[in-house]
């Protein structure tokens, strides 16, 4: 069973059951990031993009981490893989055509992923880097680029550097459960933009500012970060019609200025100014996908984009209908299975994605429930709302937490049971990782579930 679910897991997830066999290619990604290979595709952005390659420059010679930081849902994701990295290899920053690249998550052990990435696009031995020691991290790095052989004519050992990418910095503080492993990555971080071997970008949530600011090495990278804010009109009509474009795709005219009127731009705002929600973007992205699936030939229509829902209904109108096409026994796996890839705060509104193994899935549900979490899973990924890889699943973006009323009620309906069943799944999980020791079972007198409205503990140092 469970091999047949990873089986499922890996396979692609990028054609919707809704888009029609053999049509062409869709130059919008829709909620999934853009990635390296989707450049092509990536508009409204090269200000931002030539701004963070001159500050990554200008730490060749300083060191010193950089951060991009931004709303949910402003495009970090994107600027990093189909801004930055095609940069890169282009040689925007003088020898960097060579450069590894490495982009990681954190995921619950930051460090050693991070490493484990290193290894893989480097080919390098991956060295017992975990133990929290920073200049065991910076020689690993050394080795690596040796690994990685950039003994190319015109390149020298003195300027070659490995480019670390941390996307989603936050989980960091959502993933990572350990104080010690977080202080132990976050120095890690911190020894290797201050050497001569590596360039370290981290892409940061805007609301979880605060809590990297507890973290000295972080300072300097939140005191002059690469904030991105909204697009402007100009901007936003690139978004919109220049993908079009580079597929020989044409837009009805007046479906641009509706694109724009139902994303909250203001009719009478300067091209050059933005008046819209910036963690609205997502919800453009996804309209614009449904929007091609309902073209007529080579052409994008407004009726097309009416039968999506529009902007502030197609996300949760993709959702429902996902959510509608499984039998009753398989909506309830889907509540509970939606609810375990979210980080529940005992606040609303700082409710955040969260990353699962497949087996840990399965192993929430009781025995024979396999062929009904495969269902669920296959639905909500040819929906393109849940994202796989070999091993993990998670929720596409976080817009869709916002967007689809059904989720959302899920979520609030019981947020301190919620948050006392996420509590115990994790205090299990650790307590399976270090070997089931009876020491760290709970005791009746040593926890208690947390009254509704209680103060959590902290997730970072006071």
């Amino acid at each position: 069973m469970l091999a047949d679910l990873l089986a499922t897991a890996e396979r692609p997830v990028s054609v919707s059951v809704e888009e029609p066999a053999g049509s062409e290619v869709c130059p919008y990604p829709g909620l999934a990031a853009f990635s390296p290979d989707q450049a092509q595709w990536f508009f409204g952005r090269d200000q931002v993009t030539s701004g963070l390659v001159s500050q990554l420059d200008e730490r060749l010679a300083g060191g010193g981490v950089l951060a991009v930081v931004a709303a949910s849902g402003a495009g970090k994701s994107s600027l990093l893989a189909a801004g930055l990295i095609p940069a890169l290899a282009r040689g925007a920053v003088p020898g960097s055509r060579d450069w590894p690249v490495v982009v990681s998550t954190p995921g619950a052990h930051p460090l050693a992923t991070l490493a484990e990435r290193v290894a893989e696009r480097t080919g390098a031995e991956q060295a017992a880097v975990v133990a929290g020691d920073p200049d065991r991290f910076v020689a690993f790095l050394t080795a690596a680029l040796a690994a990685h052989d950039l003994g190319k004519p015109g390149e020298t050992s003195s300027s070659a550097r490995v480019v670390l990418i941390v996307d989603q910095f936050e989980e960091t503080f959502t993933e990572c459960r350990g104080e010690s492993e977080r202080q132990a990555f976050i120095a890690a971080l911190g020894a290797a933009a201050r050497s001569a071997v590596a360039l370290v970008v981290l892409g940061v949530r805007a609301d979880f500012y605060g809590q990297c600011l507890a973290y000295p090495v972080l300072l300097s990278a939140l005191a002059s970060p690469v904030a991105l804010g909204p697009m402007s009109a100009d901007q936003l009509r690139e978004v919109i019609t220049r993908p079009a474009q580079a597929e020989g795709l044409s837009l009805e005219p007046g479906l641009v200025e509706l694109l724009l009127r139902d994303l909250g731009v203001a009719e009478d705002s300067p091209a050059q100014v933005a008046s819209y929600d910036p963690g609205a973007l997502p919800l453009l992205a996804h309209a614009l996908r449904a929007t091609w699936r309902h073209r007529e030939g080579q052409m994008l229509t407004v009726a097309g984009y009416r039968r999506t829902g529009g902007i502030r209904q197609a996300l949760a109108t993709t959702a429902e209908r996902a959510y509608t096409r499984l039998s009753p026994p398989q909506r309830q796996i889907a509540r509970q299975v939606l609810l375990r890839l979210v980080n529940i705060s005992d606040q609303g509104g700082g409710d955040t994605r969260r990353r699962s193994s497949q087996a840990r899935l399965l192993e929430t549900f009781p025995p024979g429930s396999a062929t009904a979490l495969d269902a669920v899973l296959d639905v909500f990924g040819r929906a393109r709302l849940l994202t796989f890889d070999t091993a993990s699943v998670e929720i596409t973006h976080e817009a869709l937490l916002r967007a689809w009323p059904r989720l959302r009620q899920w979520i609030d309906t019981d947020r301190a049971g919620n948050l006392t069943r996420q509590e115990l799944e994790d205090a299990a999980a650790v307590w399976h990782r270090e070997g089931r020791d009876s020491a760290g079972l709970y005791r009746e007198a040593a926890w208690k579930p947390p009254a509704p409205g209680s103060p959590r503990p902290p997730t970072r140092p006071t």
